[in-house]
């Protein structure tokens, strides 16, 4: 052990001994990165939800604020104050989030009335945003779209048993109660003919292409198969969740480890992080996003001592590190950015799963349970 292995142990004691304790986790992106998707990240663990939009990316706090980075041009990151959100949604370049109140939230790009008439009211469980448009899931069941409506994305069946929701561009899913599926808006390349069956979980509407998780951990494509983004599925049966970008898809395995195929001019595919820590996904156009417990590089969900030892044995080390290894910021070595990156949230402890937020409500976000995953994030009352 060197001079500066010592030091830093030494300040460990000292500085971190009665170091806060969190809940949730950290979150981790690749792909594009030119407004700042990737590296305008917000550090820390304490986020319980993602999402991901044309350039820019949202993010929800244990504490039910919310954060934002990328591109702002049209306002989009400019976050509403409070601490009473529960779910977050990004659509093209405008932002959607949903209050424990059940009400909606909207800000950004507006030449379609996508933030200016979003629907009012309390009576809300789920939002998603498309390219111009928005669709929310209502308590009693129904949907209800607003914005561009020129490919009747706007205009959702009707019927009051579904139970998630999803849009990327011109075009939604909807889940029902039954297990079976819905689609409706741009049908071009048939991302709206959706598979038989009711033994679906949770949707995922890409650009031209769709995916559904089914019961037994395996995935349902179909659409546009431009770039690979429906026929690349790898065919398993332990996927908890899935998440479709711009001729891109992104799936989290029962195991926490991620896998992605279609279009990669950016990395979104080829850069996808290894290791087997992760809870959550979220895709943008052409970035991804995951929350995994930052740190906690032997998996026990707190970040103790323990991983500080684990770091220090592989420090230096300058290509081929993993996660466990210490390579906290995924980029293949062990350096001082992983040191620093680690000493951030030492004394944390990661709750994947079941989040309690600081106000008299909690929520599930996708957890590591095959057949059991959902995208859609629920107001509870607490048990």
């Amino acid at each position: 052990m060197n001079t500066f292995r010592i030091t830093v142990v030494g300040l460990l004691f000292l500085a971190l001994a009665d170091s806060a304790r969190a809940t949730c986790g950290g979150i981790v992106g690749w792909g594009n990165d030119s407004v700042g998707q990737i590296s305008g990240i917000p550090s820390g663990n304490d986020f319980v939800a993602i999402a991901g939009g044309e350039s820019h990316s949202l993010a929800l706090r244990s504490d039910g604020s919310l954060a934002a980075w990328g591109t702002n041009y049209f306002g989009q990151c400019d976050v509403p104050p409070g601490n009473d959100f529960v779910a977050v949604a990004c659509g093209e370049q405008f932002s959607l989030a949903l209050k424990v109140d059940g009400a909606l939230a909207a800000w950004g790009n507006d030449p379609w009335g996508q933030v200016s008439n979003i629907p009012t009211g309390s009576e809300f469980q789920a939002v998603d945003g498309g390219g111009n448009h928005g669709i929310a899931l209502r308590l009693d069941g129904t949907i209800v779209g607003w914005g561009l409506n020129n490919d009747g994305q706007a205009t959702p069946p009707n019927g009051n048993d579904f139970v998630a929701i999803s849009t990327r561009w011109q075009h939604n899913l909807a889940l029902k109660a039954d297990g079976s599926l819905a689609a409706w808006g741009r049908n071009v390349e048939g991302q709206c003919n959706v598979p038989a069956g009711n033994d679906y979980v949770a949707v995922s509407a890409g650009f031209r292409h769709s995916f559904a998780l089914k019961a037994d951990g395996s995935l349902v494509g179909w659409g546009s198969n431009d770039d690979g983004e429906v026929l690349g599925n790898p065919g398993s049966n332990d996927f908890v969740d899935v998440a479709c970008g711009w001729g891109w898809t992104l799936a989290l395995r029962s195991d926490g480890s991620l896998v992605g195929w279609g279009r990669d001019e950016f990395g979104q595919v080829s850069d996808i992080p290894v290791g087997a820590a992760f809870y959550a996904i979220a895709a943008g156009h052409h970035h991804g996003l995951a929350l995994t417990c930052l740190g906690d590089l032997d998996n026990d969900y707190d970040i103790d001592l323990a991983d500080l030892a684990q770091l220090l044995a592989h420090y230096g080390t300058t290509s081929g590190a993993a996660y466990g290894d210490g390579d906290v910021n995924f980029d293949g070595d062990v350096d001082l950015g992983d040191l620093a990156a680690l000493l951030g949230v030492y004394g944390e402890v990661c709750e994947p799963g079941r989040v309690r937020l600081d106000a008299p409500f909690s929520f599930a976000v996708p957890f590591i349970e095959a057949g059991a995953a959902s995208r859609t994030l629920h107001p509870n009352p607490e048990p």
